[in-house]
């Protein structure tokens, strides 16, 4: 079999899954965001051959930045070619996603000890499968031309509820809900935290869209965050949303928490038109701005107290205080 050359620029993934459907749906899912996957459809096909020095790690493609391995093989275990990879010099640093359609916790615990950072099930949604590759090998080459894109489709879809609030004219609102590592800078697992971050993120788009009205949009903004588009929502009525989804959240918060090594935490924050801005890209602005601003809160408090610990602490050593 020839050898699969990745285009140049992508990154490249190797694909082990015999179901032809499933090999369909995950080119269909990766290429366009400029990922490059080649699939084998059996172990035979995966691996090409055997080297002089007896190892069996010659692959059909070239220099893979992920694997994925399906959990049932026509002929051979997914463990076996777990262990063969992870035994190679050339592929063991090389991250192994599997695609199961269940999975016990003693197969778990045994693929990980021998390596596999990920597991999937089967049938898997574009949004998950997504974020989960891009936890495990980082951003893709496109990732900004990705970013970029959501966020005009976020700007045009506020815009055309902007422009329809202006002609009613009736109220309009928004809110960005953004996961975070409060240790992100020294975080001892950041690709841990990652992920649980990116499913609980999607886990809660799911949640939001259950909870809200047909007329209220949710737009994904990248893999930790997203933003609710809210028409006919006034700034009194969005506390009222905003209290439902932090009460919609916190079960996640708590259930990811577990997973994650450092403390995750969810940030809800807003903005009206046309009480804090009358177009889409101000509306945006001034919602992260009050996300920027309760971060600092803490810090800014802080710095208070110690001022005001500083200033007692003078005024009792002064001359006044003595004398009195």
């Amino acid at each position: 079999m020839r050898q699969h050359n990745p285009k140049r620029g992508m990154l490249q993934i190797a694909v082990l899954e015999p179901t032809p459907p499933i090999r369909l749906k995950i080119k269909q899912i990766l290429e366009p965001r400029s990922y490059n996957v080649a699939a084998a459809g059996c172990v035979k096909e995966f691996f090409l051959s055997t080297n002089p020095n007896g190892n069996n790690d010659d692959l059909f493609v070239r220099d893979p930045s992920l694997f994925i391995i399906g959990g049932r093989l026509p002929d051979g275990q997914p463990l076996d070619v777990v262990r063969r990879l992870k035994e190679s010099e050339r592929w063991r640093d090389v991250p192994i996603m599997m695609v199961c359609h269940e999975v016990s916790r003693p197969l778990v615990l045994q693929a990980m000890g021998m390596g596999v950072e990920d597991f999937i099930l089967k049938p898997f949604s574009e949004a998950d499968f997504t974020a989960r590759v891009m936890d495990l090998i980082g951003p893709l080459v496109s990732t900004e031309d990705d970013m970029a894109a959501m966020g005009q489709d976020l700007l045009g879809i506020l815009g055309r509820e902007v422009s329809r609030a202006k002609r009613t004219p009736s109220p309009l609102s928004i809110l960005i809900v953004d996961a975070a590592c409060k240790s992100d800078d020294a975080c001892p697992e950041p690709n841990i935290c990652s992920h649980s971050r990116a499913s609980l993120i999607h886990e809660a788009i799911s949640a939001a869209c259950g909870s809200l009205r047909d007329i209220d949009t949710v737009v994904p903004l990248g893999c930790h965050a997203f933003t609710t588009v809210l028409p006919l929502t006034p700034p009194e009525n969005l506390t009222i949303v905003q209290a439902r989804l932090e009460h919609i959240i916190q079960p996640l918060i708590e259930k990811h928490q577990s997973t994650a090594q450092e403390t995750i935490s969810v940030e809800i924050t807003g903005a009206s038109f046309p009480e804090d801005a009358e177009d889409a890209q101000g509306l945006l602005e001034r919602a992260r701005q009050r996300s920027q601003e309760e971060g600092d809160m803490p810090e800014q408090k802080a710095a208070e107290e110690e001022t005001e610990k500083t200033e007692e602490s003078s005024d009792d050593s002064s001359p006044v205080s003595k004398a009195a």
